[in-house]
């Protein structure tokens, strides 16, 4: 009998054991990340808040940062860039999230037409930048060459554009779209079928 349990319990023991889905805070964060990307925005920022909230205790963990992060991007597509700013102004401890961190301010600054600030921040972003980090790498080209379009740089913001769509390409993302976009806008600027 004594045989018996043990084997019964080192059977359920294995049955824990093997490929297990992600955590539940990576699970809610894909699925906030899945609706930012096609664009569902005020699904992601509640998802995005959820977890923020959740993991508000532990500011320091991956999980807090992720979700802030995420709940800034979707409110700057919702047009609230000051509550985004306001979830912006601390450093974060992760290199790839500073760096994205540094990225978002870029783009609140240019939603807000505050070009200067939004030249720093790319620059900072561009600094901090992890050499695998690609779809950050094309969001920072995507910000640059939006700032370049704005000020009627036609040229450079293809070049960003373009580099951009290097980093973005087949990754079905937000970025990918709005890369893709401002290239075909740009395009119907340069060349006028009158």
């Amino acid at each position: 009998m004594a045989s018996y349990c043990l084997i019964l319990l080192l059977a359920l023991c294995l049955l824990n054991v093997g490929d297990h889905p992600g955590s539940s805070w990576e699970l809610t964060y894909n699925q906030s990340l899945e609706w930012f990307n096609h664009a569902e925005f005020d699904n992601s920022r509640a998802a995005a808040d959820r977890g923020y909230r959740r993991w508000r205790g532990r500011p320091q963990s991956l999980a807090f940062w992720r979700f802030r992060l995420t709940l800034a991007e979707s409110l700057i597509e919702l047009d609230r860039i000051q509550e985004a700013l306001s979830l912006l102004d601390s450093s974060a401890p992760f290199p790839e999230d500073e760096a994205r961190r540094l990225a978002d301010q870029a783009l609140a600054h240019l939603r807000t037409h505050e070009y200067e600030e939004t030249v720093k921040y790319i620059a900072l972003a561009r600094a901090r930048l992890p050499p695998a980090a690609r779809d950050l790498a094309g969001k920072i080209d995507l910000i640059e060459g939006a700032l370049e379009l704005q000020k009627d740089q036609l040229s450079a913001a293809e070049v960003s554009f373009e580099r951009a769509l290097v980093s973005v390409e087949g990754s079905h993302s937000l970025m990918e779209a709005y890369t893709l976009t401002d290239l075909g806008f740009l395009d119907l600027r340069r060349f006028h079928y009158d």
